[in-house]
């Protein structure tokens, strides 16, 4: 190996080990809100006249000095994400809730006289209460029970077209047709009462399976974050959380909700879990980096020689 790689190499892990001492210094709290700015700025886009302000204040309070924890700044973003809500509530994805209910948590951890205990109990009971009732709701619903909620959504969603196409060998004509049956019903419902979209019987196998999956842990997620710290799987709740983040959106991605849950499994961390610290941070990371299309840069790089 010629010594340019080896002083390439040195490089790269010295300036990934100087950001994970950064990320493990920083006062908890403070790397808490600055996070959470970051958030505001990259995954709350909306309503340009409201979102935007909200931006540049976010981008404000990140960089100028004292202004992070100004409690006057972070109540005006919490007012504002949640008029975010009520303006498209009946839209809106299930994370934009959440999202503000963190944005408010921020603001009245300022008031704690020990901020960073504050956020991580909060944290522990958002996530604890947030996914236990998501089960809840999937399973009153019970198209989750019968898997046909997933085996819809596998059939019309483009979100889940590669995971689906790669497990079962179908070709990805199957989306526009059944996109076609679905307009033909809904804009002739007389003419279409019930309409039968393309399928395969392992879509529906992939489906009951997933359905199933996705109760199990949800729920164990939910149970693992509200048990009380003396029990032993409680010490397991970030590897489960990690599972659940990599094999849930790393399938499907909806822009945002991987960021809050990785940024309130941060705050929920111990002090001394450097481990579940820099895991987090390499999830993040991971994240980042599949938005990166290095699959048309290979093609791009091929098609040169």
């Amino acid at each position: 190996m010629s010594p340019e790689v080896n002083t390439s190499s040195l490089s790269i892990k010295k300036s990934f080990n100087w950001i994970i001492n950064q990320f493990l210094e920083m006062p908890k709290e403070k790397l808490i809100l600055r996070l959470s700015l970051v958030f505001i700025l990259t995954f709350t886009k909306s309503d340009f006249y409201i979102h935007y302000p909200l931006a540049i204040m976010a981008l404000y309070m990140l960089f100028v000095t004292g202004m992070t924890n100004n409690r006057f700044l972070w109540m005006i973003q919490s007012l504002g994400h949640f008029l975010l809500v009520a303006l498209q509530w009946d839209y809106i994805d299930n994370h934009k809730y959440l999202s503000a209910y963190w944005i408010f948590t921020c603001w009245l951890s300022l008031y704690a006289i020990e901020p960073a205990k504050m956020l991580k109990r909060s944290a522990n009971l958002l996530i604890g209460t947030i996914f236990l009732l998501a089960v809840g709701q999937k399973v009153f619903r019970g198209q989750w029970l019968d898997g046909s909620f997933m085996h819809y959504t596998y059939l019309t969603d483009s979100r889940f077209e590669l995971f689906v196409g790669w497990l079962s060998g179908i070709t990805i004509d199957i989306l526009p047709q059944n996109y076609r049956l679905i307009w033909e019903a809904l804009s002739e419902p007389y003419s279409f009462p019930g309409v039968a979209l393309n399928s395969t019987p392992f879509i529906r196998q992939l489906a009951f399976a997933s359905s199933l999956w996705t109760l199990f842990i949800e729920a164990l997620v939910g149970i693992v974050f509200l048990l009380p710290e003396k029990v032993k799987l409680y010490r397991y709740k970030h590897a489960i959380m990690f599972f659940f983040i990599a094999s849930t959106y790393m399938v499907v991605n909806v822009a945002g909700f991987h960021y809050i849950l990785i940024l309130m499994g941060i705050t929920s961390t111990e002090p001394q879990s450097k481990r579940a610290n820099v895991g987090y941070l390499v999830l993040l990371i991971l994240f980042e980096l599949r938005k990166v299309p290095f699959g048309y840069y290979f093609q791009m790089i091929l098609s040169n020689f």
